[in-house]
């Protein structure tokens, strides 16, 4: 290690005992003015979303080899299992 980088860690530490607190309080403030207004703000809501997204297929698909597949998850498995009961 340079002599310059050993100095800049010692003043570092230094800086950090003697003043770390203040600059630790400070670190509300700083994103106050750093973050735009009401980009912390929660949204609530009453109802829950559907975890599951359904794929209702009205028409008949021909069997082929280019026919569209709808690959099924362990999931969708388990949550198809849970309902047939």
């Amino acid at each position: 290690m340079r002599a310059a980088d050993g100095a800049f860690c010692v003043l570092l530490a230094l800086a950090a005992v003697i003043g770390g607190s203040h600059a630790v309080a400070g670190i509300p403030a700083l994103l106050a003015i750093v973050t735009p207004p009401g980009i912390a703000v929660a949204q609530a809501s009453s109802s829950v979303p559907d975890p599951v997204a359904w794929l209702v297929v009205t028409a008949p698909i021909a069997p082929g080899p280019h026919s569209p597949q709808v690959l099924r998850t362990e999931r969708d498995a388990r949550h198809s299992l849970a309902q047939a009961r």
